[in-house]
């Protein structure tokens, strides 16, 4: 009867170890309910796991440049939805769509992406690959 007791306990560890970093992977930025649209020129492109990101510089109407960070999807998630490496460069001008980063200074999460070429394509994202609310 112990043994039984035992391997019970140890299958709930298990269950809760693997749930606990599951969880913690997935954990959804505290996006803020502001979505918005950026218009800039790429300065890097990462297409990493477990998030790729977009580093934009945006000019304002006085002229001054600020730098954002962009985060987007997995390179799988990325990659099915018509993403390769050298979609965007340095020296593109792309328009993004993303709900802002709560807390985090001109940092905010991609819904979608227009790319160069005219596409918009989905950023593969937790933000998700639907409309923006407006």
């Amino acid at each position: 009867m112990g043994s039984g007791i035992f391997r019970a306990l140890a299958a709930c560890g298990a269950a809760v170890l693997v749930a606990s970093s599951v969880a913690a992977h997935h954990f959804v930025p505290q996006e803020s309910d502001k979505t918005v649209r950026i218009a800039g020129t790429v300065t890097k492109f990462q297409m990493i796991n477990p998030h790729s990101r977009l580093f934009l510089e945006v000019r304002d109407a006085s002229g001054s440049v600020t730098v954002w960070e962009i985060e987007l999807g997995s390179i799988g998630a990325l990659t099915s939805r018509g993403w390769t490496r050298d979609l965007v460069k340095p020296g593109d001008v792309v328009t993004v769509e993303a709900i802002l980063w709560k807390g985090r200074a001109n940092a905010a999460v991609a819904r979608d992406i227009q790319v160069p070429d005219g596409r918009r394509l989905f950023a593969g994202s937790h933000a998700g690959d639907y409309p923006l609310r407006r």
